[in-house]
């Protein structure tokens, strides 16, 4: 029977620069309890993206969505089971650094031989690790989605003050940086494999998420637009939703049109202005509603 290897065996074979890239965490909705003078206090702080380090890079660009130890938290498992999980999730990280590689390369029609030559590997080792083409486009996926949220941290962090049309911009300018700076691989996310037929689109479940990731963000800033000494509307979460995940939607859209038009395309600093102020004006308007 073939044990899982010890650490100092995986050092020996050679996994220099394998790992995970930065992990992103959300810690919006998250909410701090103390004991004050009187009854228990609740507070909940505006939401805020927060960058989680992992201690190995691997792509300057793109990064996993999970580190190992995320993968497998919450299992009772021996060590040697940690250590073996955690290997082959660092080895899915590097053949997904294989892929990005690859589509650079080669475009979005790549097969699984191309991917298998860029990882000087065998197309064997990616079935154990990826699947079929479909699974490696999951996991690529799963890398874009990490880095389009982890671009918008970033810019969160650099701006001095947040407001409705800075946080529009950055959603606006970190998706269309993608698509700028690899069009060949938002090329192939956006185009489903035919032979994948399993659940709901991992497309479609990246976009929702970032909807549901901003929709706090943007529900804080319509609150706090709305103090001026009544109550927010009832409606404010609801109207945050439905702007968060219309600016996503929007987005996404402008952006494949964008990427379509080559060099007969306006730059993207146009785009992200002119989003910025179409959803910047909804907000200001749904701001003056919830004081009503």
């Amino acid at each position: 029977m073939r044990l899982a290897p010890t650490t100092r065996a995986l050092r020996g074979r050679g996994e220099r620069g394998s790992a995970m890239e930065p992990s992103w965490v959300r810690t919006a909705g998250s909410v701090s309890v103390w004991r004050g003078p009187g009854p228990w206090h609740r507070v909940e702080p505006a939401p805020k993206l927060q960058v989680r380090s992992v201690p190995h890079t691997v792509d300057p660009v793109y990064s996993v969505a999970m580190d190992p130890v995320q993968q497998i938290a919450g299992r009772r498992v021996d060590g040697r089971t940690t250590r073996w999980e955690a290997h082959r999730a660092r080895r899915r990280a590097e053949l997904t650094q294989a892929a990005l590689r690859a589509l650079r390369k080669h475009g979005p029609g790549i097969g699984m031989e191309e991917i298998a030559a860029e990882a000087g590997t065998s197309r064997t080792v990616l079935y154990r690790h990826l699947g079929d083409r479909a699974g490696a486009w999951r996991a690529v996926i799963e890398s874009v989605d990490a880095n389009i949220w982890g671009d918008l941290a970033r810019a969160s962090e650099k701006t001095a003050q947040t407001t409705p049309r800075t946080v529009i911009a950055a959603v606006t300018d970190s998706y269309l940086a993608l698509v700028e700076r690899d069009p060949e691989i938002y090329r192939f996310v956006v185009t489903r494999p035919l032979n994948d037929t399993d659940g709901e689109d991992p497309v479609a479940g990246m976009t929702n998420r970032m909807g549901e990731r901003l929709t706090p963000v943007l529900e804080h800033l319509l609150r706090t637009a709305a103090r001026t000494g009544s109550e927010p509307a009832a409606g404010t979460a609801e109207a945050a939703r439905t702007l968060a995940h219309g600016l996503v939607g929007c987005v996404r859209f402008i952006a494949e049109d964008w990427v379509a038009r080559g060099d007969d395309r306006p730059p993207r600093s146009q785009l992200v202005q002119e989003v910025a102020e179409l959803y910047g004006a909804r907000f200001d308007a749904l701001a003056a509603e919830t004081t009503r």
